[in-house]
């Protein structure tokens, strides 16, 4: 993750993502290394990598693999198994080698140096699950107005667009300094990829070489700001090269796009936390406390952000004629993670004959969505269903998006507060 993305966000909300960084650093740091310590430690676990170590069991050959101990011990150890040992002529010279490696020399002028570091601990690499936070808090302050660095994402969207039949969108509402995010850990997303890859097990051994490869894909959005610009730029067959970089060329193709608009309407909001423990009375009166008090006293200081993850799940062009139930079933059962809209593929879809349907007729784009699946007889059977299935759901208002190629599908405002009160 570039530094740069942080660049982009607001002095207070950057402000504050440093500190959850900061917190959720140490918080995981402390879960691994307790983890780790527990493991290698037990008494079972160090006889497997002494048998390792004495011998193996099929070729006699001992086998040094460093994941099986501590870096100090996998350092040490390496030495034995990659270099021949004289222990009589070398051991001081190796002992002393060891040391330096380990604790550094302590003549040099480095060693004699501060050992508190100058560099501000917000450089150090971002995890994955940090990143994608950046990245949608950028996507919300600033949104790129050209694809720039982005571009291999902007083609990966618009592919997206062009090729996928049906693609649903989920949100899931997040709270920065929540348990969840500090351990970074979604188990809501967890569960939902995993139920996800469990569905996509009945296609390993399809005679279909397509059905192996191009069933059910699952993935987090995080760079909004880039779909829409790929949302945009959809009616476009090719983009020239020097567009990845023109603020105005992505200016003249500006529209209003339902999807975009959608988003863009899930705003991220700052709210008061309340702390869930208090500090122990020696923390109060020491030094230490009393600076960490004093740090705390700022605007900011009890602030939390609340904002929304966002995910796409597709049904590929491949299996669309297959029976959805099972999906629709996970779909149904998912906790803490919402559906919020629905793009459907004209074309990929089958639903190309609505465009050409009769404006005359007293039929709703719901009712004529489902129509064009149900004339499809048998073929176009899950289709229907999949589409009744999202009625059920209130998913029966229907926008077009800009180039008329695709159709959303979204939440009736009056059905979704039909379903909440039941």
């Amino acid at each position: 993750m570039s530094y740069k993305t942080l660049s982009r966000l607001p002095p207070h909300i950057r402000h504050l993502f440093k500190e959850y960084k900061k917190a959720s650093e140490r918080l995981t740091d402390i879960r691994g290394t307790a983890k780790n310590f527990i493991q290698k430690s037990a008494p079972l676990y160090q006889t497997f990598t002494r048998r390792k170590l004495v011998s193996n069991e099929h070729n006699g050959e001992p086998i040094f693999n460093p994941k099986d101990f501590t870096r100090v011990e996998a350092d040490i150890l390496k030495n034995i198994f990659d270099n021949p040992l004289n222990l009589e002529a070398e051991a001081d010279e190796f002992l002393n080698k060891r040391i330096e490696l380990l604790y550094g020399n302590p003549t040099s002028e480095d060693h004699q140096t501060t050992l508190i570091s100058t560099r501000g601990d917000d450089r150090k690499a971002m995890s994955a699950y940090h990143s994608r936070i950046a990245s949608n808090f950028a996507s919300y302050y600033s949104p790129l107005e050209a694809p720039f660095s982005f571009s291999k994402s902007l083609i990966w969207y618009r592919r997206l667009l062009a090729n996928t039949p049906i693609i649903f969108f989920f949100k899931q509402k997040q709270h920065l300094f929540s348990e969840a995010s500090l351990i970074q850990y979604n188990f809501a997303e967890h569960t939902l990829r995993e139920n996800v890859r469990q569905l996509k097990k009945k296609y390993f051994q399809d005679d279909s070489l397509d059905k192996r490869v191009r069933n059910y894909y699952i993935s987090d959005l995080v760079t909004t700001d880039v779909l829409s610009l790929a949302i945009n730029s959809e009616n476009l067959k090719t983009l020239p090269e020097e567009c990845y970089g023109s603020r105005d060329f992505w200016k003249l193709l500006e529209s209003s796009d339902e999807l975009i608009e959608y988003i863009r309407r899930q705003r991220i909001s700052l709210f008061d936390r309340e702390l869930s423990f208090e500090p122990p009375e020696e923390s109060k009166n020491s030094s230490a406390g009393k600076t960490n008090k004093t740090i705390g006293e700022g605007p900011n200081s009890k602030k939390d952000i609340e904002y929304n993850d966002y995910f796409i799940l597709t049904i590929e062009e491949a299996v669309i004629r297959d029976d959805h139930s099972p999906l629709l079933d996970v779909i149904a059962n998912m906790n803490d993670i919402e559906l919020c809209a629905v793009r459907i593929n004209h074309t990929k879809a089958a639903t190309e004959e609505v465009i050409h349907a009769d404006k005359n007729k007293p039929k709703s784009s719901y009712e004529r969505l489902l129509g064009s699946a149900a004339d499809g007889g048998i073929d176009r059977m899950p289709l229907e269903q999949l589409y009744k299935r999202l009625g059920e759901w209130g998913f029966t208002t229907v926008k077009a998006n800009n180039g008329r190629s695709a159709w959303y599908l979204f939440k009736d405002s009056k059905i979704e507060a039909e379903i909440r009160h039941q």
